[in-house]
């Protein structure tokens, strides 16, 4: 339910309501061990996010949409990633670790 919403408000182009239930719809792909499922709706939500002007509620939007990147990035198998992507930096920098 929360990525049919998400895709509404993205056409819609809500970004703020589309980006709560993109995180809410990485969140519940992450439960169900859909992580590449929960990298597209984080990562898309991150995009919302970035046609918003920067306010301290972005900002903690943001760090969540961050936080819940973290665990569908380790479990991204590493033969699909040689380079892994940092959750914690902004976005677009690239970490120069391999996997």
């Amino acid at each position: 339910m929360a990525a049919e919403l998400a895709m509404h408000f993205v056409q819609g182009r809500e970004a703020q309501k589309a980006e709560y239930y993109l995180r809410l719809a990485g969140e519940n792909a992450l439960r169900l061990s859909a992580y590449q499922e929960a990298l597209s709706h984080l990562q898309q939500g991150l995009a919302m996010l970035q046609t918003l002007p920067e306010t301290p509620e972005r900002a903690q939007h943001e760090l969540s949409l961050r936080m819940a990147l973290g665990p569908a990035l380790r479990r991204k198998p590493a033969s699909s990633r040689p380079l892994r992507w940092c959750a914690s930096s902004r976005p677009n920098r690239w970490s120069c670790g391999w996997q």
